[in-house]
Formats: structure tokens, C-alpha cells, sequence
């Protein structure tokens, strides 16, 4: 099971929004003050693990990581723009909850109907 944890330490501590570390979504935030697309986000991260396979997705981020850090020695662009997961998630933050992210929120008492179902995201 999947187990989503808002104001996340670790998050503020990596400067990020969110991070995905399988089986856990961080999240920076609170959960009424996080933004739709950072959820959207760390959700395809785990529809991607679950599509990969934990071994082989992180293999392969963690590869893409390595080469781009060897090939451009910046480790933020590594995590942000040329990793192809990190490209995938970007492109489809901004899409609509799929009915798996729906039954993860569900799962951990996360309730989305509620909101203002707006994207709004740090850029």
C-alpha cells in the first residue's frame, strides 16, 4: 500500500515539493495546502514503479542520473530535466487524477473532491 505523508522534514530539507520513495509519497506541505499538480506529480512517479517494477525503475532513474551528472556536473538538472521519469511526470502533471491516484488518496483519507480542482504549481 502506498502511503502518502505531508510536511515532510525531508522534502523541505531536499528543497523540494515532493519526493517519491516507494512506497511513500512526501509531500513539503500540508494536505490543504498542497498543490494538485506537486500530487499529480509523485503519483506518476509510483504509477511508473508499478509499471517498471521497483528494481528496474530505480536502476534505470538512478542510471539516467549518474550519466547526466558525469556528462553535465549539475546533480539539480539531473533530477529535474534530463531524467526520462522526471520528463514523463513533468509532461503529465497538469493531466487529471487517474482512477489509481484517486483510490491512493482514498487509501490514506485524502480527499480531493473538496478543493478547488484548479492546477496551481510552483514553476
Amino acid at each position: 500500500m502506498v502511503k502518502i505523508l505531508f510536511n515532510s522534514w525531508f522534502c523541505n530539507f531536499m528543497d523540494a515539493g515532493g519526493l517519491m520513495m516507494y512506497p511513500f509519497v512526501l509531500i513539503a506541505t500540508s494536505e490543504e495546502t498542497t498543490h494538485k499538480c506537486v500530487m499529480r506529480h509523485e503519483l506518476i512517479h509510483i504509477e511508473q514503479v508499478e509499471r517498471e517494477g521497483i528494481l528496474s525503475f530505480y536502476f534505470k532513474y538512478y542510471s539516467n542520473v549518474i550519466k547526466d551528472y558525469l556528462r553535465h556536473g549539475d546533480l539539480k538538472r539531473c533530477f529535474l530535466h534530463e531524467n526520462p521519469f522526471e520528463m514523463d511526470a513533468y509532461s503529465r502533471q497538469y493531466t487529471e487524477f487517474t482512477k489509481r491516484d484517486l483510490e491512493i488518496m482514498r487509501e490514506n483519507g485524502v480527499e480531493w473532491s473538496k478543493r478547488d480542482q484548479r492546477f496551481y504549481c510552483r514553476q
